[in-house]
């Protein structure tokens, strides 16, 4: 029976991907195309080359990459990417792998918890294969958090029921594992879930004492509070483990997180920093022409913060129907046929199905315990049940009160909470430290999915040993149910076919299609009754002993999982990876002509799609999209161009930056709006697409944008391209430069937003007027780091025509510059600056000295030299990486020493052992 279990997995492997195993096909819905695969196939060209993928070059003036978590930079599982068999190969190993991982882990689990071979496969298969697991083959990181979820749970119950430290130290690994695989918060989780299995057991330890004692209860070894075999002890020792073992991701994402939008407030988010706030005696500041969200009650949430963001891709408990029906909301892709998304209350999907078999979905059910019982049975009903709450998010008490307002023709906006108030996710974010910095609520079907899982074995080894009554009755009830449904889906349809014909088109997908979404909802609900009632015929066999009615019950239950998800793994041919994007062929182009001048950066309008994708729908539209996106360098395609974006909205960004694109967009109303007449002699030209060196502008086609000028696309090879439009911007300011008048400002320590905000007008509109940033520049700095500054006492403070300054190696983490100077001046490099560059310069005559790298224009970096000739060398360093890689490679290196201790103590008693014997 094993090897049916493993044939079958395998065989739903190959059933799902096989488009790509077989049609070289590369993975083309939502960021599994558009993010991971440039993302990876950049940090993959880094490593290959010999290069540490520390900084990415590419977007927003330069960000980090070894602070952030997505890029997997340090994940061992990237070592694929160096396996000579071409990247696309690699990235369908990569993701294939842990979909199998995630099944090996499942079935691991569900044996270690003494499941039968048939009972662990199921559990495996509906994990696996479920819509909650599967369809993060288009997030990747998360698919790595889910595969390693249940090996966790395992070490975390060795941990905790044996008292054992190699358990503590082996979940310690497994929480490394995540927060390298880029999926730091389900890491969290993983411990989050340790620490109450850890309470649940105490609580159950002292039921276990009496002698009355339930007999599936499990008896433990008592230990003392300070004892190394202790629980707080040994869930300290896993929570150490892993952030040593994790540092080298861990120590660089903190810092740059802290950098980031995510910790930016001026308002208490959590009960922590409400205390901090009375502490210090600070009052939350009244508005000042920017709304910011009101952190705790959740009455306001400005679109576009971070907080914002946190319950974004809420799961609406409507959409529990969908374990049960499958498809039964409609399919989201590749035509639009998803008719939920008309209710005024949906949110965005995160999983477009949750289906994940209904016999599983039954023994699970049939065996919820929330009280007595086998302490692993009643710890994984609680946890199923608390998941499936938390993912709800955004709909928590205050929507319901809001929902009411509305029904009794009240005003909600009256209301003194927002909609995510009171609810389970919302107050994980006010009582757990650190997890508001984490965000969507749907993350969390994927635990609710290993509980379902684990329960689903004990019901099948139930239903196979004891009696499967309880689980035929709800196949009964369910059938009945479906069968009406199924007849009556039709009707309901003729019903409200107007209100869903005045849906609003997808943006992408085009117009619902209605007849579709009908077929969808009586499909889903016909197949649940057809497998009500075979599974309820073969549950009987399955209960005599046979076996051939268990390979049947498996058999059908893949089958279920094949036909009912097969659909969401979508790819497209490979060829639409592998050509060269049409405007970096244009870009190209026009930088090799005379007039091309050094590194160069390009705005893209962050989002929009073709105005005749929302008009009609299409079968291939993903491939069409896809397409359109890598032509059009969004989001992340100008990486394997190798092509700068000035503004990419990724998973964190630098808040300095974010605030000046937001100052130059408030005041200017940037970036595609008639320019600011403020200053006279700024007038045609925009001061943000100068100051960050945008050479090129891409939005949509058909809009006037005063003062740059129109590259024509007609004869460029990239005619073909639908509602786009380049155009040049005549005056960027160059990657560097020398100016002469310096101001100097305190360094601005705090990450409040409004201070933020008040020192990025100061620095770019001082006197309220924009500053000339070709002669001036605001240097944030310690006193006495460098010459005294103000206007240049000799001559014009711009550069001068016996100077110059040109950028003469640009690479991720090095950049070199040649100046020379006539008098002492600052030479501002239009990068992004951060902590972690080091600067060396080299004086004609003298060898090359350490300088400071001084905070330039809020967001760039500056150097104050002498005059005479230098040479600029920056490198990129930072001290948390350095940190880091020693912590984890200290720390690897002990695990493996021990580990082979362990193994040869292990092999010299059974030699031992043996040698007695043979005597």
């Amino acid at each position: 029976m094993r090897r049916f279990v493993l044939l079958l997995i395998a065989g739903l492997c190959v059933w799902f991907f096989a488009d790509a195993l077989f049609r070289g096909g590369m993975f083309v819905f939502r960021d599994a195309a558009h993010y991971y695969y440039p993302l990876l196939r950049f940090v993959g060209g880094e490593w290959k080359a010999g290069r540490v993928p520390l900084w990415n070059p590419y977007e927003n003036l330069g960000v980090p990459l070894a602070g952030n978590a997505t890029s997997g930079a340090f994940y061992p599982g990237m070592l694929v990417f160096l396996l000579p068999i071409g990247f696309d190969g690699a990235y369908r190993l990569y993701v294939m792998g842990h979909v199998l991982l995630a099944a090996w882990g499942a079935y691991g689990l569900g044996r270690h918890w003494k499941g039968s071979v048939e009972g662990a496969g199921l559990g495996a298969m509906s994990y696996a294969f479920g819509g909650s697991v599967l369809f993060q083959y288009c997030n990747v990181v998360f698919l790595v958090g889910a595969a390693w979820l249940a090996p966790a749970v395992l070490a975390a119950d060795r941990m905790l029921a044996a008292r054992s430290r190699r358990g503590a130290v082996a979940l310690g690994a497994v929480l490394a594992m995540m927060t390298l695989g880029g999926n730091a918060e389900m890491a969290y989780h993983a411990g989050l879930i340790a620490a109450l299995y850890a309470a649940w057991l105490w609580r159950h330890e002292r039921r276990a004492r009496a002698p009355s004692a339930a007999p599936g209860a499990t008896r433990l070894v008592p230990a003392t509070l300070l004892s190394t075999r202790s629980r707080p002890v040994l869930l300290g020792l896993a929570a150490a483990a892993g952030l040593l073992l994790g540092a080298v991701q861990v120590l660089p994402s903190i810092e740059f997180t802290r950098r980031s939008g995510r910790s930016s407030t001026d308002v208490p988010r959590t009960i922590y920093e409400a205390i901090g706030f009375a502490a210090s005696g600070a009052r939350v500041p009244a508005h000042r022409g920017v709304a910011w969200y009101d952190g705790l009650t959740c009455r306001r949430l400005e679109p576009g913060t971070h907080h914002q963001h946190v319950y974004q891709f809420s799961v609406g408990p409507w959409r529990l129907a969908e374990y049960v029906w499958p498809n039964v909301s409609g399919r989201q892709f590749p035509r639009h046929r998803r008719w939920l998304s008309a209710m005024p209350g949906e949110a965005r999907v995160w999983v477009p199905s949750l289906y994940m078999g209904i016999l599983p979905l039954v023994l699970a059910l049939a065996s919820l315990r929330f009280r007595g019982g086998d302490v692993r049975q009643s710890g994984l009903s609680w946890l199923v049940v608390l998941s499936l709450v938390a993912s709800f998010g955004w709909y928590g008490l205050g929507w319901i009160a809001g929902v009411t307002c509305r029904g009794l023709g009240a005003d909600p906006d009256a209301l003194p909470v927002g909609a995510p108030f009171g609810g389970l996710y919302w107050l994980m974010t006010v009582l757990l430290p650190g997890y508001v910095y984490f965000r969507y609520p749907a993350k969390l079907l994927v635990i609710a999915a290993l509980g379902l899982s684990m329960l689903a074995v004990r019901g099948w080894d139930s239903a196979r040993d004891e009696s499967p009554g309880r689980a035929r009755r709800l196949l009964a009830w369910l059938g009945a149910i479906s069968l009406m449904g199924a007849i009556a889906a039709p009707i309901a349809f003729r019903i409200g076919r107007a209100w869903l014909s005045a849906a609003p088109p997808d943006m992408l997908f085009g117009p619902l299609d209605v007849r579709g979404a009908a077929s969808d909802l009586k499909g889903g609900m016909a197949q649940t009754a057809l497998l009500c009632a075979v599974f309820w015929v073969l549950l009987r066999r399955v209960a005599a002993g046979s076996r051939r009615g268990v390979a049947a019950v498996l058999l059908v239950a893949a089958v279920d999982l094949a036909v009912a998800n097969g659909w969401m793994i979508v790819c497209a041919p490979a060829d639409a990876f592998e050509q060269e994007p049409k405007l970096a062929v244009v870009l190209r182009r026009e930088e090799a002509s005379p007039s091309g001048e050094g590194p160069y950066r390009v705005y893209r309008h962050p989002l929009w799609f073709p105005s005749s994708y929302a008009s009609a729908g299409a079968p291939d539209r993903l491939e069409e999209a896809v397409r359109w996106e890598r032509d059009t360098l969004w989001p992340k395609y100008n990486l394997t161009a190798a092509i700068p974006i000035a503004e990419v909205d990724a998973t964190m960004k630098p808040f300095d930056y974010q605030v000046v694109l937001w100052l130059a967009k408030r005041r200017q109303r940037l970036p595609f709006a008639p320019r600011s007449t403020e200053p006279p002699e700024a007038q045609a030209r925009f001061f943000a697409l100068d100051a960050i060196g945008a050479k090129y502008v891409i939005g949509r086609a058909g809009q006037a944008l005063p003062g740059l000028d129109p590259v024509e696309l007609a004869a460029t090879g990239a005619e073909g391209l639908e509602d786009v439009a380049l155009w040049r911007n005549p005056s960027p300011m160059p990657r560097a430069w020398i100016v002469h008048e310096v101001e100097a400002f305190e360094p601005l320590t705090s990450n409040d937003p409004y201070a933020v905000w008040r020192r990025t007008d100061e620095v770019f509109r001082p006197r309220g007027r924009w500053r000339e940033l070709r002669q001036s520049a605001a240097v944030e700095m310690e006193p006495g780091t460098c010459a005294p500054t103000g206007p240049a006492p000799n001559g014009p403070a711009a550069q001068g025509p016996d100077e110059s300054c040109r950028v003469v190696r640009h690479e991720a983490t090095v950049v070199e510059i040649e100046a020379t100077l006539s008098r002492p001046g600052l030479v501002v490099l239009c990068d992004q600056y951060d902590p972690g560059w080091r600067l060396e310069v080299a004086t004609a005559g003298r060898p090359a000295a350490a300088a400071p790298v001084l905070r330039a224009n809020r967001v760039m970096r500056g150097a104050w030299l002498p005059a005479g000739e230098h040479r600029l060398s920056y490198r990129y360093r930072p001290a948390s990486f350095v940190w880091g890689v020693t912590i984890s490679a200290a720390a690897w290196l002990a695990l493996g020493a021990a580990c082979a201790a362990a193994a040869y103590a292990s092999w010299r008693e059974n030699a031992v052992e043996t040698v007695l014997l043979a005597r």
